[in-house]
This record gives structure tokens, C-alpha cells and sequence, in this order.
């Protein structure tokens, strides 16, 4: 299906694409040559982090389009032709799980057969995770296709030391351990084990390229962090992203003229 997807529409995934293949098989004019239907699943927005990412995401491609920067605003909640989109991604959409993990669990364990979705919106580090499990469990079966949306960001992982409550040495330990975690062996084996991108300037994209090897070329992982973010989204106002979490848990089935 991805690869029916990279030759008919010839565009970068985005939920734009998403909404373009999801509005042809309604006319009739399914992209898959085999007439399957197109399946796209991301986690519940309420209940899981990469869930709001990906409303965040729909919500700048619908008012950013080609900007490089946008801030949302609570006004742009209230646009009918947004919420109509939204229903729409919710209506033909799959969010019953409530962790990224899950959604990405079936494809680890029982395979493409076993698993109805065609596209899963989850973690880098889950997507190049897939690829190794796949390809030790079922070397010569199907791959896992890794596209990078045309509007991304970066979910950080922050590390925070606790000063209050807590004994001198104790947060000397604290510090003493980020400190051995940013340590440069430390970071590729992060990378090696869990597919983390680096925080350390110290490891190149020619050493990530090294470390992922064939899954480059193979499932189309990017090292390069410029090279995958086409638009990279600034970040947003927490008010703004809860309520537009709101905003779509309170969405109905689209209906009228903008379907």
C-alpha cells in the first residue's frame, strides 16, 4: 500500500495526503491496485502522548500550510472548516489504543497478517525498533515502509533532578548519572538498543547511518534529523494543545456539505 501510495500520489505523507487517499476511496478510486482499503491508526489523543502530537500536527498543516512558523490560537478551534476536517480524520480513523506501544504491538508480534491498519502514526524510535524486530523474526517477509510526515517535531524526553526533599548526595547522584548517560558511548548504545535519536553533537549522521545500516536504505529511516523534518513545528501553547484535545474528544460523526 505505501508503495501504491509513493507512485500514484507522487506527495510526502501528511494528513493532507491521508485525507486525499481517504476522499478517493470514497468516489470509488481506491489507490491500493488490489482495491484494499486504505487503514490509518494513531493513539487515543486523551490518553496518550503521540496521540496529541498528532492532532498538534494536523492542526498546524491546516493553518500553517507552507509557513514555517505558526503559533495556534484558541480561535482557530472554533473555524467549522477545522472541526469538519478533524470529524472527518476521526470518522475514517482508528484511535482505540490508548499507548503507542500497543499500536505498534501487533505489527512486532503477529505481522502484517494479524494487523488490519495499513499506516500506524507512532515514535521514530518504535518505527526502527519494528524494523529490527521484523527483520530477525521474518527476515524475508514484508518490511515495514518508515515515512516521515511532511510536518514534524521533536518529542524530547527531558531529564529533571529533584532538589527538594532530597539529600545533597542524592541529587549529586542525580547529576552524576545524566552526566554518564549523555556520555557518548552511552548515547549509541541508546541509539544501538532503542532507536533514540542522540542528544550529543558528538555522534555524526555518517555514525547513526552506520549504526541503523541496511534499515536505511531498506525501510527508509532518515538519520539526518534536518533531512526528515520538511517543516519542523515550533513549539505550542500547552493551553492551546489541551484544548484542543477537548475539542476533539467532543467531535461527532462528520455530516453535511464540507464531507
Amino acid at each position: 500500500m505505501q508503495q501504491a501510495i509513493d507512485d500514484k500520489l507522487q506527495k510526502s505523507m501528511s494528513f493532507d495526503t491521508i485525507t486525499e487517499i481517504f476522499h478517493r476511496e470514497l468516489k470509488g478510486d481506491p489507490v491500493d491496485p488490489n482495491g484494499r482499503l486504505y487503514q490509518f491508526g494513531f493513539t487515543r489523543p486523551s490518553s496518550s502522548n503521540s496521540g496529541a502530537v498528532a492532532l498538534v500536527t494536523m492542526a498546524f498543516e491546516f493553518f500553517a500550510k507552507e509557513r514555517g512558523r505558526y503559533t495556534l490560537r484558541l480561535e482557530d478551534l472554533e473555524n467549522p472548516d477545522f472541526q469538519a476536517y478533524l470529524a472527518f480524520i476521526k470518522f475514517m480513523s482508528d484511535q482505540s489504543k490508548t499507548s503507542t506501544g500497543k499500536l505498534a504491538e501487533p505489527l512486532m508480534q503477529a505481522g502484517y497478517g494479524g494487523q488490519p491498519l495499513t499506516t500506524v502514526y507512532i515514535y521514530e524510535k518504535l518505527a526502527v525498533k519494528l524494523a529490527f524486530i521484523r527483520d530477525a523474526n521474518d527476515p524475508d517477509g514484508a518490511k515495514p515502509m518508515i515515512r516521515y510526515p511532511k510536518y514534524n517535531l521533536v518529542s524530547d524526553h527531558p531529564y529533571y533532578t529533584l532538589r527538594h526533599g532530597n539529600s545533597r548526595e542524592q541529587v549529586e547522584a542525580a547529576k552524576r548519572f545524566k552526566d554518564y548517560l549523555l556520555t557518548r558511548d552511552m548515547q549509541l548504545l541508546a541509539l544501538q538498543k532503542e532507536g533514540f535519536r542522540p542528544v550529543s553533537t558528538e555522534i555524526t549522521n555518517a555514525e547513526m547511518n552506520q549504526v541503523f545500516g541496511d534499515f536505511v536504505e531498506a525501510n527508509g529511516l532518515i538519520p539526518d534529523l534536518i533531512k526528515a523534518s520538511q517543516v519542523l513545528i515550533p513549539r505550542q501553547n500547552g493551553d492551546v494543545i489541551q484544548a484542543l484535545i477537548q475539542t476533539y474528544d467532543e467531535l461527532g460523526d462528520p455530516s453535511g456539505l464540507r464531507l
